[in-house]
């Protein structure tokens, strides 16, 4: 039989907090999905640009850019070519801060998700499949899904369940 290789899907982190970025890349460890990750808005587009991404999850609160200036400024500046590439890509934003249901609601007219920090395992899981479809398990040759997935991660970063 010949089986159709399947690209792996690219996940983008852009936070300034090494910690929350290692969290979530042990929260994926499993999944078989390229993590890159970028420690403010500036890098993040660059390797936006040079990945292109399935997904991006991104902290508000950062030096510089915000998350919600940095998402602005690859979706609304389409004159420029990776603006083009990346308008449609599904971003989560993460934040510590807790937002009124305003700005909530601004986020979802925008298309952008929002999970709270400390993360959630099981919830930021189901909306990065909410997003891209299901997640490969890297044991598994078959598609699966990881809201199913229940193993405790190994760091003790506040996550919760």
């Amino acid at each position: 039989m010949n089986e159709v290789k399947r690209k792996k899907k690219t996940i983008l982190i852009i936070d300034d907090r090494k910690d929350d970025r290692r969290l979530v890349k042990l929260l994926l460890k499993k999944f078989d999905c390229e993590v890159i990750e970028a420690m403010n808005g500036t890098d993040g587009l660059d390797l936006a640009d040079k990945h292109q991404p399935k997904l991006i999850l991104i902290d508000q609160m950062m030096p510089g850019k915000t998350g919600l200036e940095t998402v602005h400024e690859f979706r609304q500046n389409l004159d420029m070519k990776v603006n083009m590439r990346l308008k449609d890509v599904p971003v989560i934003m993460l934040s510590s801060r807790k937002f009124d249901q305003g700005f909530t609601d601004y986020l979802k007219m925008e298309g952008i998700d929002y999970h709270p920090k400390p993360v959630k395992s099981k919830s930021l899981l189901e909306q990065i499949e909410a997003a891209i479809g299901p997640l490969q398990m890297k044991s598994s040759k078959k598609p699966g899904t990881a809201a199913g997935w229940g193993a405790k991660p190994k760091a003790s970063w506040g996550v919760k369940k």
